[in-house]
């Protein structure tokens, strides 16, 4: 399915579930205004079989479109910080539902069935009702959660713990985590490209039949693109590397691939017009930029030092031919 039908069969069964379960607790209350434990018995009995029938038949769509939408954004579970957090809330709900919210239901159920308008029995009624009241909104308050973190996506502690990035001037440099043993620092190598004047439109069609191309020849390491959204127009390309043995290895699978190399190249040279040679200096790096993502994270969490490189001859020669793509 494409990610427009995901994003609606997710959508849809959040809105379901959710709707089921809040006008639940409007139901019971009003059947315990009554006082009536016929009423009591009836709605309670209906709470139960909507739970089951409506509610509980959401959560296994809940879970794996929404497993789904995340693999096409390639955001990882538990690397991702407002999704690792609003499966720990949804599965919170579920365990208050199980242990406390359903058996609570059935009970008020059962007692309003034997009681007929007996005060005795009104009154367990009430006390187990309280208890279930209390127990229903934090589950429905933890169920909520997610959908607030799902629209907000606010950052938030995550598993996994990559590396902020900051940079400095140059055509490309390579970037290190600061504070770690030499030969296995994360290295983030990043190279800069600025468009000439007029090249706004040819220059995107031709990065996305790179990526297009990087993809089909299965290229030796993900990349990532950021573009700027205001002049002057300007391309990042950055590669992650664990160590810098990683980074050699990966060198060494682009130069073996010569499929891939050449392929590259014809990039390069078709690129060699529409941007500016190296060395060449107008950018800002104020300027606003947009991500261009083919699979991963976003980068936090470590501080980093930056190396620039003058030249584009500085940088491994390779990785200025590589498109979009993230790592």
């Amino acid at each position: 399915m494409s990610t427009q039908v995901w994003r609606l069969v997710h959508d849809a069964a959040v809105v379901v579930f959710l709707g089921n379960i809040v006008t639940g607790l409007f139901w019971a209350a009003h059947a315990c205004r009554t006082r009536d434990l016929r009423v009591v018995a009836a709605v309670f009995d209906g709470l139960t079989r909507s739970d089951s029938r409506i509610a509980l038949p959401c959560v296994p769509v809940i879970l794996v479109s929404g497993v789904a939408l995340a693999g096409r954004a390639h955001l990882p579970l538990l690397g991702t910080g407002w999704i690792l957090w609003a499966s720990v809330s949804f599965a919170l709900s579920g365990v208050l539902f199980a242990l406390r919210v359903g058996p609570l239901q059935k009970s008020i159920a059962a007692l309003a069935r034997r009681g007929g308008n007996d005060d005795g029995i009104w009154h367990a009624v009430s006390g187990v009702y309280r208890r279930w009241m209390a127990h229903a909104v934090l589950s429905i308050a933890t169920a909520t959660i997610p959908l607030g973190l799902m629209v907000l996506k606010p950052s938030l502690p995550r598993m996994t713990r990559p590396a902020a990035v900051t940079t400095s001037g140059g055509d490309s440099g390579t970037i290190v985590a600061r504070g770690t043993s030499a030969g296995a620092v994360p290295i983030l190598l990043i190279y800069r490209e600025e468009l000439r004047e007029g090249a706004a439109d040819r220059y995107p069609r031709l990065e996305e039949h790179a990526a297009a191309m990087c993809r089909s020849l299965r290229c030796p390491n993900p990349y990532l693109a950021t573009e700027s959204l205001d002049a002057p127009n300007e391309v990042w390309f950055l590669n992650g590397f664990r160590s810098a043995a990683h980074e050699q290895a990966v060198a060494r699978a682009y130069t073996g691939d010569r499929t891939l190399t050449a392929a590259l190249e014809r990039i390069s040279t078709s690129k060699a017009n529409l941007t500016h040679a190296p060395g060449h200096r107008a950018s800002d790096a104020s300027s606003s930029r947009r991500t261009h993502t083919h699979h991963g994270d976003s980068v936090k969490g470590v501080s980093w030092w930056s190396r620039p490189a003058a030249h584009r001859i500085e940088a491994p020669p390779t990785w200025p031919m590589t498109g979009p793509g993230s790592f």
